[in-house]
């Protein structure tokens, strides 16, 4: 009796250490070399807090996680690589952590060998410092945050949804760079380096009511080295996104040679340079923060650096898939109305218009604005409106290259309210610079009565004083 005992108690054991090391089911920490089938069956993390490591080089199959909650790790030793080559039956499920946590640490590289795209769910992925996820294909992130510390290399990636965030330190370089879901987030930290051959961060599938909502924040360095076509029959783009904000230490640098849009938001604080133009859609508002450089068409200062109000974006445009697209030679580019806000001393070469247009240029609390000129787009000379709000009224607001004829002929608001030369403002000769027009209010008459009547009381308590 106890040798059969002993019998079952020796084969309960192995089939505990069977379960720990199979590659169904890995419930406690444990080395990729001690996992059966590990290259040719999916690893399931049965436990919280499982420790897969890598110690030397090993092929693994695909990566899932049995429970919500749970935080597992694949740890891949300093030097070691753990290569993967999905299959059509594994790769949209590659790694598979909905509602978990994964961590890819270690210091080695998580190679893999994919001929189509793959997907990577997880509530939080981390790609830690001095380790490196290299996929030879497309990566597609379909929700959660994705945490990148170390290096990340892939053909493409495109987001489906939830947050991509690069660390300082972190090194990222992709294909095409597609942050395309509504709501989608991405952001590039100071000291991060990003470099892809084509930026998208817009949806060209046309969804009802979606918002236009991605957000790209950039805090370190980007550079994007082409060009991609925008929508079934769109022209190619440097960038061609929603939103897209720019820190004081950000840089952003479009090597491709063809134009960019942004349709919803440009917030500017550090540098933006491009080789073509920069076009804001209709409802566009482009912020420039105090020490901003938006450099297009090649120029190296901001001084002379022009800006194209013009509504090259089409919801409508293209045909099948993808409507959604950048187009700028035919009859779907329409007017468009912007709003810029003014922080700081801000100086531009100037403002093109699409016909019709509206530019509304919001003065912030001291800022000011000097513009080289304003021109039309195609030669429509004069028929567009510049409104003016906020701190608008002395020495804060000047044109540098036009003349006094040419300033006249645009259309003026101050507030909605269209104004005229001469009743409700002027222009005065810079003879400081010898260059240009200070475009300056002219105080109402009621004004003037104000200030006289406050100098009248005070001269009478002076002189009752004595």
């Amino acid at each position: 009796m106890r040798k059969l005992l002993k019998t079952l108690a020796f084969g309960a054991m192995t089939a505990a250490f069977s379960v720990a090391a199979s590659a169904s089911e890995i419930t406690t920490n444990v080395d990729a070399a001690d996992v059966a089938n590990f290259g040719t069956e999916q690893t399931v993390f049965g436990a919280d807090g499982v420790i897969l490591t890598v110690s030397e080089d090993s092929t693994g199959y695909s990566f899932k996680t049995k429970a919500t909650d749970q935080t597992n790790y694949i740890s891949i030793a300093s030097g070691k690589t753990l290569t993967a080559t999905p299959t059509d039956a594994n790769r949209t499920s590659f790694i598979e952590f909905t509602g978990s946590n994964l961590y890819i640490n270690g210091g080695g590289t998580f190679q893999v060998n994919n001929s189509n795209e793959i997907y990577l769910r997880a509530k939080n992925l981390y790609v830690d410092s001095n380790t490196t996820f290299n996929a030879k294909n497309g990566v597609s992130f379909a929700s959660g945050t994705l945490h990148i510390y170390g290096t990340w290399k892939s053909a493409t990636i495109s987001q489906g949804g939830g947050t991509i965030t690069m660390y300082s330190g972190s090194n990222v370089e992709m294909g095409n760079a597609a942050f395309w879901a509504n709501g989608s987030k991405v952001n590039i930290d100071s000291g991060a380096t990003f470099t892809a051959n084509h930026i998208r961060f817009i949806n060209t599938v046309k969804v009802a009511n979606k918002g236009y909502s991605s957000l790209v924040t950039i805090n370190g360095t980007a550079t994007i080295r082409g060009t991609l076509p925008t929508g079934t029959g769109g022209v190619s783009s440097a960038a061609f996104g929603d939103n897209l904000k720019i820190g004081a230490t950000g840089v952003l640098t479009l090597n491709g040679v063809a134009d960019a849009c942004i349709v919803k938001s440009l917030d500017v604080a550090g540098t933006m340079s491009m080789k073509q133009k920069l076009y804001l859609a209709d409802g566009n508002t482009l912020t420039l923060r105090e020490g901003a450089k938006i450099l297009t068409n090649g120029v190296s200062s901001q001084f002379v650096s022009v800006i194209s109000i013009a509504n090259t974006f089409s919801e409508t445009g293209g045909t099948g898939q993808r409507p959604v697209q950048l187009a700028l030679s035919n009859a779907n580019v329409t007017k468009a109305d912007v709003t810029v806000n003014i922080f700081g001393a801000q100086a531009l070469g100037g403002f093109e218009f699409y016909k019709d247009s509206k530019l509304t240029i919001n003065f912030e609390e001291g800022s000011s604005l000097a513009v080289n000129e304003f021109l039309s787009i195609d030669d429509y000379e004069g028929d567009f409106i510049i409104n003016l709000t906020g701190d608008w009224s002395k020495n804060n607001f000047k044109i540098n290259d036009m003349s006094e004829k040419r300033i006249n002929r645009i259309t003026f608001m101050h507030d909605g309210v269209e104004i005229v030369a001469g009743k409700d403002y002027e222009l005065i000769a810079d003879t400081a610079s010898g260059m240009g027009y200070w475009f300056n209010a002219i105080p109402e008459p009621s004004t003037y009565a104000m200030v006289l009547g406050g100098l009248a009381i005070a001269f009478a308590f002076m002189r009752r004083r004595r």
